[in-house]
């Protein structure tokens, strides 16, 4: 019986890794606040970020590993894949 529960306890302890390229999220409730507007320029990326009917403005360079938003609602990071093409990534918290 004691060794059924340390296996028990150690099969808990493993977790498989899993990563999704796609996929739908379902969700209760309403989004109250629309998602900050990104506006890539050949110079830097512009966010723009409404909450509770005010608008806040951010810049943020190219090829930066991680950038923060206004009212830190989410991380912004940019890189350079090809000539002028640019990867932008915003991740929400």
């Amino acid at each position: 019986m004691n060794s059924y529960l340390r296996l028990l306890a150690a099969s808990m302890l493993v977790t498989g890794s899993a990563t999704a390229q796609d996929g739908m999220i379902h969700f209760v409730g309403a989004i109250s606040e629309p998602a900050c507007r990104v506006s890539p320029s050949a110079a830097h990326i512009a966010i723009d970020c409404i909450r509770n009917g005010i608008k806040k403005t951010a810049s943020v360079p190219h090829n930066r590993s991680a950038a923060g938003t206004p009212w830190d609602l989410a991380e912004v990071s940019s890189q350079q894949q090809t000539g002028q093409r640019y990867e932008i990534q915003v991740v929400y918290r």
